[in-house]
């Protein structure tokens, strides 16, 4: 992507001096100080990307501070990107630059609605910004950018074939047809860069990825971090690193052009900057003390705070009390390296066992239009349940399989069967329920809540029948309390003691309290 991005003589955040009048707009924009009827111009392009994100519904926070480089993190950037394989033909990598395309070209428009006059530096000519915070001001003060154009140079690689951003778009600059390629540069260098007031050196182009980041789907984000990230990290940190960071922008040695995605260590934003670095540990403890039955991860050991429905499909159980951090990095390195965006990795007590016993699961975030299809595939590998991120409650599937029972996929199975969800359908050997479920071994009570075999119950934990409820969180209470199927009944209504006292009332014989609620 940048041939004109990432290059200029400041890092980070522009530094002073500036043009006065940029001086002026930053002292009141940044300081939060008003200037009268007018928005400061600094908070005018930030609002624009607020606004710009609710009518696109993305709901991702802009980053709360400015980062300082991690060059080591930087330098493994770059060997990926070096390592990457050109493959736009790839599912996921045609995906992940489609929707950057189309998520860039919404940006754009409204950029040009709001008033930005942009043109292309001529062909020939040098920049007309002599440092970066020409630009900067340009932009802010002057509602206007030069912009180099794609056709004038595109970094190593001009002439790559199947590349997405060279496509052309419905868009006219200086009285050429824009390429994608252009339109991305234009709104990377307004939302990554002015919008902050945010350098075009090493450390800046990180931070621009980073704010930039906020504003995409998790889809297109991926093609970003190749495209800025992934490209920024090689000119800096990459074979010719030591020579660019000093160079001008002629004597500049640029990535080489390809498409293909980062490993998600690399084009995950919040890395190597995630505030959930102590959640899996967090977890673990409140999986041992009994106050949580666990939480679901992305492979970068963050929560998993999306939607959908989660179905566990290879499974590997531990005694809870040993379970450690490192335990649940070693399954999720297994996995990390060759998945996929709706992988992540489920780390629970098995209810069953009273909490004594815990699963560290693969699991597919399968979203709800094809619900009829993870229910299905929950079945096969003999889930009891399936968790709906969406409605925060539990599916059932109809089996009365305990978590010692799971079928895990094979890595081929594994890969079967997200091919063929992506066209809608599962593999034939995920059989259909009425062949999992014949109608004499459908073994459901009259309410639809599937019971534990007896003997089972007894061989588990025949001292530690009876659940208490004093410890459970909402989400175990909702759902235990839904599982019931009470007539007349709403969770949602209820406060944590009505739900608790209902619970050991109607099943004492699965829970217990040792407190009275009033």
């Amino acid at each position: 992507m940048p041939k004109f991005c990432a290059m200029g003589p400041q890092d980070g955040f522009i530094q002073p001096p500036y043009a006065p009048k940029m001086q002026q707009a930053i002292d009141s924009g940044l300081d939060d100080r008003p200037t009268g009827s007018v928005n400061p111009p600094s908070y005018r392009i930030r609002n624009e990307a607020v606004e710009y994100k609710k009518r696109m519904g993305i709901n991702k926070p802009a980053p709360e501070k400015y980062q300082k480089l991690n060059e080591g993190f930087s330098r493994k950037i770059a060997n990926a990107y070096e390592q990457m394989e050109h493959n736009p033909n790839d599912p996921e990598v045609a995906a992940a630059y489609n929707a950057l395309v189309v998520e860039s070209t919404e940006q754009y428009k409204d950029i040009i609605a709001n008033g930005l006059n942009v043109e292309f530096i001529p062909s020939g000519q040098s920049s007309p910004y002599e440092i970066p915070t020409q630009a900067v001001e340009d932009i802010v003060i002057n509602r206007h950018m030069w912009v180099y154009s794609t056709r004038d140079g595109h970094g190593q690689g001009e002439a790559l074939s199947g590349n997405p951003l060279l496509a052309p778009t419905e868009f006219q600059i200086s009285g050429q047809i824009a390429l994608a390629n252009d339109v991305f540069r234009v709104v990377h260098d307004y939302f990554g860069h002015a919008k902050d007031g945010i350098g075009f050196r090493a450390e800046g182009e990180e931070n621009a990825f980073l704010s930039h980041s906020s504003m995409y789907t998790d889809q297109a984000q991926k093609a970003l971090a190749t495209e800025t990230r992934g490209q920024n990290s090689w000119v800096n940190f990459g074979p010719r690193g030591s020579d660019n960071r000093t160079a001008s922008e002629e004597a500049t040695v640029f990535a080489e052009q390809k498409v293909g995605l980062l490993p998600e260590e690399f084009s995950n934003p919040n890395n190597p900057y995630s505030t959930d670095k102590n959640v899996i540990e967090e977890t673990i403890t409140g999986m041992k003390d009994g106050s949580i039955m666990g939480e679901t991860f992305n492979m970068d050991g963050s929560r998993y705070t999306g939607g959908g429905i989660a179905v566990a499909v290879i499974s590997k159980n531990f005694n809870t009390q040993k379970l450690t951090p490192e335990m649940v990095n070693k399954q999720i390195q297994k996995f990390i390296k060759n998945h996929r965006l709706n992988e992540k990795i489920g780390v629970f007590t098995l209810e069953e066992t009273n909490g004594e016993t815990s699963s560290i699961d693969l699991a597919l975030i399968i979203p709800q239009e094809q619900r009829d299809l993870a229910i299905r595939l929950g079945a096969h590998t003999k889930q009891q349940s399936l968790w709906d991120f969406d409605n925060n409650e539990l599916i059932y599937t109809g089996r009365n399989d305990t978590g010692f029972a799971n079928k895990n996929l094979t890595m081929t199975q594994l890969r079967a069967v997200q091919d063929a969800l992506e066209k809608g359908t599962l593999p034939s050997f995920v059989q259909p329920i009425e062949r999992i479920f014949p109608k004499t071994n459908w073994r459901m009570n009259e309410e639809k809540t599937p019971l534990f075999d007896s003997l089972v119950q007894k061989k588990l934990y025949p001292k530690k029948r009876r659940k208490s409820v004093d410890k459970m969180t909402r989400k175990e209470l909702v759902s235990n309390l839904d599982a019931m199927e009470l007539p007349e009944i709403d969770a949602r209504d209820l406060d944590n003691n009505d739900i608790r006292q209902i619970l050991v009332d109607q099943a004492p014989d699965l829970f217990m309290s040792s407190r009275k609620f009033s």
